[in-house]
């Protein structure tokens, strides 16, 4: 049961990703598949997620009783679309960082265009080196213990628990996103909204928006864009510098800042840095 629910889970946050909801999965498209592919890459993840992700969709696509499309086995979408590659790739030496400039641009444009909460989902994934869905899942009284303690407690992939310390940008970020919420609330997640609206709004707001504030001089490879993800890359490389600075071996530093992203491997971090 806990495996079909699983399953259940997956391809809802897949086919929310490709269409929204529901409503239009009929329609669904060999190139749908491509596009949702290369978008999760570019995030940096791994072949073996992807494959997950779409067994899952295929799996549901099958038990509808009535579609308009075929979807295509991986090596037809591979002999199809040159873009199409599911082959294990090494993510290691690839800058995926965003720049200071390119982050303050998306908070500008999050707040001109009415939409504070988005800008202060991106800061706190940038400053305090969270995923998007240990931002939406912060409430009010975690906030409060927050800015008591100093510490954030974070229970993040695989359900490990981590205390990243608070940086005084995030203090002030935290204190602001409290403000009209009631207690034990969460902090971006409204009442009657689902957490995965939330993680998609912030996702498309991204995308649709990442041409617009590119800075001309990022240092990403052709064709690595800004992701919710970059913002957590940005923070890693400030951390590691930071132990680096302050006269710690390169082991050491990179040991502590996979822990503080909520890893446990020091080649996690490599990756991260671009190594």
């Amino acid at each position: 049961m806990k495996k079909n629910k699983t399953k259940y889970n997956l391809v809802y946050f897949v086919l929310f990703s490709l269409f929204g909801g529901w409503a239009k999965t009929p329609n669904m498209q060999n190139k749908h598949l491509v596009a949702y592919v290369l978008e999760r890459q570019n995030e940096g993840m791994s072949a073996a997620t992807v494959k997950q992700d779409l067994a899952a969709v295929r799996y549901f696509h099958n038990q509808l009783p009535k579609t308009r499309y075929q979807i295509s086995d991986n090596k037809q979408l591979q002999e199809t679309y040159k873009e199409f590659s599911l082959e294990r790739r090494s993510f290691g030496g690839v800058n995926r960082r965003c720049t200071e400039l390119e982050y303050q641009r998306f908070i500008t444009l999050a707040e001109q265009n009415g939409h504070a909460d988005t800008a202060q989902i991106i800061q706190l994934a940038r400053e305090q080196g969270l995923r998007i869905h240990e931002v939406t899942r912060l409430s009010r009284t975690d906030a409060e213990k927050t800015l008591r303690d100093g510490l954030l407690t974070i229970k993040g992939k695989g359900g490990l628990v981590r205390e990243v310390p608070l940086r005084e940008t995030g203090r002030a970020m935290l204190h602001d996103s409290m403000q009209g919420g009631e207690r034990g609330a969460k902090l971006f997640v409204r009442e009657g909204e689902k957490a995965h609206t939330v993680i998609q709004r912030v996702q498309d707001f991204i995308k649709n928006h990442r041409a617009k504030v590119e800075d001309p001089v990022h240092g990403r490879p052709l064709g690595v864009h800004v992701t919710c993800h970059s913002f957590r890359h940005t923070y890693t490389k400030e951390e590691y510098d930071r132990r680096i600075t302050a006269g710690m071996g390169e082991r050491q530093a990179r040991l502590e800042v996979s822990e503080l992203i909520g890893h446990s491997r020091e080649d996690v971090t490599r990756i991260y840095l671009a190594e």
